[in-house]
């Protein structure tokens, strides 16, 4: 989970910056267009995050470490995670977890161990946020298909916001299950204070 982590935090780390950089334009009116920058700027944001977001997906190689690979992992063996171990467990700098933890995400119809189905059910829910991001990768960005992509088959960024979205809650979610309650790893913070000083000075000088 540390390694998934890793990958969790870069795709939200580029999202944080971007959305910053967006605020910082469309407060400044006075900022002459530029095709070139935004078309880089935006372009760069959505293949590398699209990337990204397919790198969680990989399930099929068992050397891979993605968040759909460690939840395909425990869905098959639910048993070996109990309500027990997951009250006993503690990692240095989690929260402890509680029954209403365990009873709120995992207990399900089987209350002692993992129930499967709700594993299965995030999973359906993972591919289903990830759908036409999975594709427009495989398509377009990582490869070049001659196959044609619909309109409604193209990814957008709403679409993207929301894959990042799904992905980060099913990250806390089965962190909480193998490592502890309340993870400190940070997917939410505010760069604009560290861009707005860095643009506070001429880039250019004459």
């Amino acid at each position: 989970m540390g390694r998934v982590a890793a990958d969790v935090v870069g795709l939200f780390f580029p999202r944080n910056v971007h959305r910053a950089l967006n605020e910082i334009l469309a407060e400044n009116d006075d900022l002459p267009p530029s095709h070139i920058f935004y078309s880089y700027l935006h372009t760069t944001y959505a293949n590398t995050q699209t990337i990204a977001v397919r790198r969680n997906l990989d399930e099929r190689d068992e050397d891979h470490v993605s968040l759909a690979r460690v939840m395909k992992e425990i869905e098959a063996e639910p048993k070996r995670l109990t309500r027990q171990r997951f009250l006993e467990t503690h990692v240095f700098g989690f929260t402890e977890r509680t029954e209403d933890d365990w009873y709120r995400n995992f207990a399900g119809e089987t209350e002692d161990y993992l129930d499967p189905t709700i594993v299965a059910t995030d999973r359906d829910a993972l591919r289903a946020a990830t759908k036409s991001h999975k594709l427009w990768a495989n398509l377009r960005v990582a490869n070049t298909d001659r196959r044609r992509i619909e309109p409604e088959e193209r990814a957008t960024f709403a679409e993207l916001d929301h894959a990042i979205d799904v992905i980060g809650l099913l990250f806390r979610k089965y962190d909480l299950l193998l490592r502890g309650a309340e993870s400190p790893v940070i997917l939410h913070w505010d760069p604009k204070p560290d861009l707005v000083a860095l643009f506070s000075v001429p880039w250019i000088r004459s």
